[in-house]
């Protein structure tokens, strides 16, 4: 999934002076895109490709391997400088390149605009490292400039975790220098040096416009035809249906991914070979086949291996060739609830976008929405979480967020241009049968300071292992001082520049169509969790079995803050419960219920029914399709008066 989101001082550098040091995150809103370019279109970009001639054993190592840049560039109009600013590559999500040699580095510019020299420098452990190479070069000109290195560069990615690839550039007054183009699999970090307000140090500036215009060519033995699959993890199947996941494979060999052949093998018994139709991901990069699961004729766990035998119609020549997992056919349908938490604040300009979008959320899905406001931007917020009372969620800026901690996205427009593209994402992740179920229990104390929490976790599957976290969130959550003030950059925008009615009450001669906005009630705003000095407290649920399921019990306790603390409303404060997937941090499943106690009489919304139906009301799908009697699983039904409540039959 694509991270797409934000975020610099004059300063003469030399090459060796900012060799060593720590990554800094800057705050979003410093990186800026020229503002010729309507906010409606801020992300996408004018084209215009040049062809760059590579020998048969070179490749291209960046964000995207195209020739693409654009002339609608970003920068830092109003911090004139040099800065040396980079791509930051994970070496993992590059490792074919590894043992082969850097021969150039190319890069281009937006606007012409002086550059003094190209780099390349490693990460390990998140410190910067010495450079691994360092040339001056001169150059000032729009477009592609390649550089030849005098001392070609041998890969070695046992050395290092990350690289950046870069060049010091000459920040002018009022310029947008900078290419930056919606180019790749994924958007990559940029990274700058300067003194961004807590010293002088790297900088992550975020990928909010795309992947930065730089790339290194390599020179190795590459083998065509070549595709490494990514493991899938478990997989759930209703009984007598299908299941489809997204295959996720890495191009290992030269040349574009067209397509790929393979053949899944259940317990043993290979089915007939699948071909599929790919999107053309260059070598290093991840493209996509859908698989399709057909449940067994009973409730039975397998293990099933998936062996990719061909790509582009000949032998695999990748070597690991094959990923395994275990697929449960089951007449057990969980309710899917989506956990969307979003890094927000008072001092973010763009932030309205996201409080927008997360209303629209919980407005249109419900109770299948978890929604999680973590007011971690700016310290003077009011609603302000410490990040060690938390998970740590690596967000790059403000607003984001993340969909069941699968990836990083806008929490408005999603990983789409579209108005309230984020609905698309929400309903294609709810819509996945899950194999995890979490009910909560939640009650005030005497003195309504503390919550003491209780989940029951079921599972499909025997003997794996799950993670709790626990959440309190408040709604309605507003006060009169200043720093309650929400700061808002659409209020000089008119709703045509902008492009979405939905921002409308946002932008100029809007309902809050000014620089700062009072009166505001916010929602679904973090308040504590089961994390303590950045440790979950939880004890881990180990080796569950399908048939006695796991309990956790927990005591949450409210912040303390006399600012915070009077703005709680107890009846409107309610308990989450965030069940983990230990192998990779995604969230299996999610549940939010009232705190109990205080004279609450609100309930989830969900409702479970064995088989009835509703009257003359319409019934729906969670796809939208309308169905004339009940169907298992989560049913939308839809009064004639307009009005809407799910059900779930079983």
């Amino acid at each position: 999934m694509r991270k797409i989101l934000l975020s610099l001082t004059a300063l003469m550098l030399s090459a060796s002076a900012f060799a060593q040091g720590n990554i800094i995150k800057a705050q979003a809103g410093m990186l800026q895109r020229n503002p010729e370019a309507s906010v409606s279109n801020q992300h996408k970009v004018n084209k215009a490709p040049r062809k760059i001639n590579l020998a048969d054993n070179q490749l291209i190592l960046g964000g995207y391997t195209s020739d693409t840049y654009t002339t609608n560039g970003v920068g830092l109009p109003n911090k004139p400088g040099t800065y040396p600013v980079a791509l930051r590559l994970p070496v993992n999500d590059f490792l074919p390149f590894d043992g082969g040699k850097v021969v150039m580095i190319r890069f281009a510019l937006a606007q012409a605009t002086p550059v003094t020299r190209v780099f390349i420098t490693p990460i390990s452990g998140g410190n910067i490292g010495n450079d691994l190479v360092s040339q001056n070069v001169r150059a000032n000109a729009a477009g592609w400039t390649e550089v030849t290195l005098k001392t070609p560069l041998d890969l070695d990615f046992s050395a290092y975790d990350e690289l950046l690839i870069g060049f010091d550039y000459n920040q002018a007054s009022g310029a947008y220098p900078l290419s930056i183009v919606e180019e790749g699999n994924t958007y990559y970090d940029a990274m700058v040096y300067g003194n961004l307000g807590n010293g002088t140090a790297w900088y992550n500036i975020g990928h909010d416009f795309g992947n930065l215009s730089v790339q290194a060519i390599v020179e190795g033995e590459f083998v065509g035809n070549s595709a490494r699959p990514v493991n899938m993890g478990n997989v759930i199947v209703p009984l007598g249906r299908e299941t489809t996941k997204y295959l996720s494979v890495v191009n290992t060999g030269k040349g574009k991914l067209q397509s790929l052949d393979y053949v899944l093998s259940i317990d043993g018994v290979d089915q007939p070979e699948q071909h599929a139709t790919l999107y053309g991901a260059g070598f290093g990069e991840t493209d996509y086949a859908p698989v399709t699961f057909t449940s067994a004729a009973t409730e039975i766990t397998q293990q099933y291996t998936l062996t990719v035998t061909k790509v582009n119609g000949e032998p695999n020549n990748e070597t690991t060739n094959s990923i395994s997992g275990l697929v449960a056919s089951t007449s057990k349908e969980f309710v899917h609830r989506v956990a969307v938490e979003e890094f927000t604040g008072t001092g973010c300009g763009y932030c309205p976008r996201g409080i927008v979008g997360m209303e629209m959320l919980r407005n249109t899905y419900n109770d299948l929405f978890v929604g999680i406001a973590l007011h971690q931007y700016n310290s003077g917020d009011p609603m302000f979480i410490p990040y060690a009372s938390y998970a740590y969620i690596d967000f790059d800026g403000a607003p984001e967020c993340t969909v069941q901690r699968q990836g990083f996205t806008d929490p408005y427009y999603g990983n789409s241009d579209q108005n309230f593209g984020i609905s698309s994402l929400f309903e294609s992740v709810a819509a996945q049968p899950v194999f995890a179920n979490v009910e909560l229990e939640a009650q005030w104390n005497s003195d309504s300071t503390k919550v003491d929490v209780k989940a029951d976790v079921e599972s499909v599957f025997d003997g794996v292992d799950y993670n709790l976290e626990f959440v309190l969130v408040g709604d309605s959550l507003t006060g009169t001082t200043t720093a309650w003030r929400q700061a808002n950059y659409y209020y000089q925008y008119t709703e045509a520049q902008v492009g979405s009615p939905d921002l409308a009450p946002w932008c100029k001669n809007g309902t809050n169509g000014k620089a700062n906005v009072s009166g505001l009630k916010f929602n679904d705003v973090a308040l504590a969790s089961s994390y303590v000095s950045n440790e979950n407290e939880v004890a881990p649920i180990k080796n569950i079995s399908s048939a006695e399921g796991a309990t956790r019990e927990y005591t949450l306790s409210l912040p303390t803050n006399a600012t915070l603390k009077n703005a709680i409303k107890p009846h409107l404060v309610f308990a989450i419960a965030l069940l983990i997937d230990p192998a990779d941090g995604s969230i299996v499943n999610a549940a939010k219920v009232p705190v109990a106690g205080y004279g609450s009489s609100e309930t989830t919304g969900i409702a479970t029914v064995a088989n009835s139906d509703c009257g003359s009301a319409t019934r729906y799908t969670l796809d939208g399709r309308q169905i004339s009697t009940p169907q298992k699983g989560l049913n939308i039904i839809r009064q004639a008066d307009g009005t809407t409540r799910k059900v779930f039959v079983r």
